[in-house]
């Protein structure tokens, strides 16, 4: 799977809260950078901070706005999010998602506000 297919693979999982599956698409020695939530090495380590952001949510939904291969290993998606908190908050937001990777398993996440922000 090239990263531009794993980069919207993921994020329709993302959408359904496939947080099990969406493990499995991680390589044992994967990254995540977030510029809100941090940076995580190890699928333990991402998804136990993706678990509580989800379950924040009564709803949760991501919008690929683009999406770009770089290369086959690497993909640039523009997203837009939507989400009503468990609190009853309206949230919206956007930002941009690099995908890397490597032997078919999602080597690194890095998310980042829009360009030019």
């Amino acid at each position: 799977m090239t990263a531009l297919e794993m980069a919207k693979h993921y994020f329709q999982l993302s959408n359904e809260a496939q947080l099990e599956r969406i493990k499995t698409l991680f390589h044992p020695h994967a990254t995540y950078s977030s510029a809100n939530y941090g940076l995580y090495y190890g699928p333990e380590a991402i998804l136990a901070m993706m678990r509580p952001f989800f379950a924040s949510y009564e709803r949760r939904r991501w919008t690929v706005v683009s999406a770009e291969a770089w290369s086959e290993n690497i993909a640039e998606v523009v997203f837009s999010f939507e989400g009503v908190t468990t609190g009853g908050e309206q949230v919206q937001r956007e930002g941009v998602e690099r995908l890397v990777v490597h032997h078919h398993k999602i080597q690194h996440i890095e998310v980042r506000p829009p360009r030019g922000t």
